[in-house]
């Protein structure tokens, strides 16, 4: 949330969560608490399920509205949370879809999203191709393409915008080697260019750092110091770890 002290958060099988946020004075550690959970509706007022479940990214759209992305069957919805998203039970509402959004890849479409300064909504598409991941920019009732230079074996999973720039975060995974993660900007100007979009590397993580399969990313202002935190996603699965961290932005 804006004043730092709440956490909104999705799983990737369509359930809300909400919890206080905290931070220590001392030594860096963030505190986590007063969960609370609620099951993700569809447009229909019923429960997601199936295919239809694969929740990925949210933007905040401002006046307790947010915009949810979902792979698999590659669509956004908004939902009325509330400024304290207190109204979890809220049907999904229809937004359009980026052009051909029926042929992302299947576990590969819209893992990124973001809300930008005017209105506009920017979706990033995690699998890309030739050297580059499709971003989408919606902008009054129009999609524009453009795109970011990738990273090879790497795949686009969260954006978030903040003071002027665009933040991503690349993770790359194989057996035997493990995760790792890129965290990259650029202006948001840059989206208006004709070119691929050269982001600048702020920092990786790999092997010998605390390291997961980060999917979320959100940037915020702390007593004058720009911070990211991220989020991994265990996929339910009892050999990864659902971890938060923290960075400040030097």
């Amino acid at each position: 949330s804006a004043d730092g002290i709440r956490l909104l958060a999705l799983s990737d099988s369509a359930y809300w969560m909400t919890a206080n946020f905290g931070w220590s004075e001392n030594d860096g550690t963030l505190y986590v608490g007063n969960f609370s959970m609620a099951p993700m509706l569809s447009r229909t007022g019923n429960q997601l399920g199936g295919t239809a479940a694969d929740s990925e990214a949210i933007a905040d759209l401002g006046g307790g509205v947010v915009a949810i992305s979902f792979e698999r069957e590659h669509r956004i919805n908004t939902y009325t949370l509330g400024e304290d998203w207190s109204r979890l039970d809220m049907t999904g509402e229809a937004f359009p879809a980026p052009p051909g959004a029926d042929s992302f890849t299947n576990n590969g479409g819209m893992e990124g999203l973001t809300a930008l300064p005017g209105g506009d909504l920017l979706a990033g598409v995690e699998d890309g191709s030739e050297g580059a991941y499709p971003l989408w920019l919606h902008r009054g009732r129009d999609w524009f393409r453009s795109e970011l230079a990738a990273q090879p074996d790497y795949g686009l999973t969260s954006l978030d915008y903040h003071d002027g720039h665009v933040y991503a975060l690349e993770r790359f995974w194989q057996p035997g080697i493990g995760n790792r993660i890129r965290i990259l900007r650029f202006a948001v100007e840059a989206l208006d260019g004709d070119e691929p979009i050269d982001p600048e590397l702020l920092g990786t993580l790999e092997a010998g750092k605390t390291v997961d399969n980060f999917e979320g990313l959100s940037v915020t202002e702390r007593d004058g110091r720009t911070v990211l935190l991220v989020m991994s996603d265990d996929n339910y699965n009892p050999s990864q770890r659902t971890l938060l961290l923290a960075f400040q932005l030097d």
